[in-house]
């Protein structure tokens, strides 16, 4: 694979990624094993299809919206509860 289809696999990884509310740590271990699992995906579809083009559109269709991603990212991530949509800290309730 050469540096153009790796460029626009970590874009879409970013995408999904740079919005969660993480620790730094956190979130480089989620843009590897996400970028992994994105290039599995495009390597598939390019020896399946043979155009890197093609194989670059359905890797993106496989990996979903970045978006909706990042949201059940955020839901995964600890802690993850104190906090809104809109970055606001919620009010925990007291037991």
């Amino acid at each position: 694979m050469n540096d153009v289809p790796l460029h626009q696999l970590r874009i879409l990884v970013e995408r999904a990624v740079r919005p969660v509310r993480a620790t730094m740590v956190r979130k480089r271990r989620m843009r590897e094993e996400l970028l992994a699992h994105l290039t599995a995906i495009f390597e598939e579809e390019a020896a399946r299809l043979g155009d890197e083009q093609a194989a670059l559109e359905r890797a993106a269709e496989r990996f979903g919206d970045p978006a909706e991603l990042a949201a059940e990212l955020q839901q995964s991530a600890p802690g993850s509860r104190r906090y809104t949509g809109r970055g606001g800290l919620r009010c925990a309730s007291r037991s």
